[in-house]
């Protein structure tokens, strides 16, 4: 009896589905020839970065990229005093893709929030450190739905 219980339960354990996240998946194979920014700066170097380093110098497809981003900061609670004391930040990113000769258009937007800080520099930290936060996750989006293509 205590056999049989042993088999099933190494069984179950040493068994898996198979699944895995499509996030994880290393199926990267394109390489990035040309990438031309538009809008906020540093956003976009970020996103050339990743996009670059993500992209295979000995990819099958060539891909030509235009990028154009937007950064939209409001203002979401004020305190009593008519002082902000929460920002969002919001980044709108259209990626316009040229993929041997068939464009593709990819819109991605993503939306966060921070709180203001006694210190006005580590307000600015924390504004920075959600905006690269925000671009990091765009990035990953698009590389996502080029390896799709």
């Amino acid at each position: 009896m205590n056999k049989k219980i042993y088999l099933i339960l190494l069984f179950l354990i040493f068994t898996a589905c198979g699944f895995e996240l499509e996030k994880n998946l290393n199926t990267t194979n394109f390489y990035i020839s040309e990438v031309k920014t538009a809008g906020d700066k540093r956003i976009n170097y970020l996103i050339k970065n990743y996009l670059l380093s993500a992209s295979k110098s000995d990819g099958n497809t060539s891909i030509s990229l235009k990028i154009d981003t937007k950064k939209i900061k409001t203002i979401s609670e004020k305190n009593i005093k008519n002082e902000p004391t929460k920002y969002q930040i919001q980044i709108d990113t259209t990626v316009k893709s040229n993929i041997d000769g068939s464009e593709n258009e990819i819109i991605l937007s993503e939306i966060g929030e921070y709180s203001v800080h006694d210190q006005y520099s580590q307000t600015l930290s924390r504004e920075r450190k959600l905006v690269e936060n925000l671009t990091n996750e765009i990035s990953e989006m698009i590389v996502l739905t080029l390896s799709k293509y």
